[in-house]
């Protein structure tokens, strides 16, 4: 099965500004990967949340992230 999209989505939404979401930039993010050598990151791979109205983190935007290991 592949996607029919014709582009990915890969910044939150506009309601992630309207709650005071903050995406972690992109070094908090390679090393909450895993990864030692950040030019190995690529932003497609971890795409931020669409944080949607009415979804879990527009609710609790301070709620502690999700593990990538988990």
């Amino acid at each position: 099965m592949s996607c029919k999209h014709d582009r990915q989505m890969l910044q939150p939404s506009c309601v992630a500004q309207q709650i005071g979401y903050r995406r972690p930039n992109r070094l908090e993010r390679a090393k909450a990967a895993g990864l030692i050598d950040v030019s190995l990151f690529e932003d497609a791979d971890y795409p931020a949340p669409l944080v949607l109205p009415n979804d879990e983190i527009d609710f609790d935007p301070d709620y502690p992230p999700q593990s990538l290991s988990d």
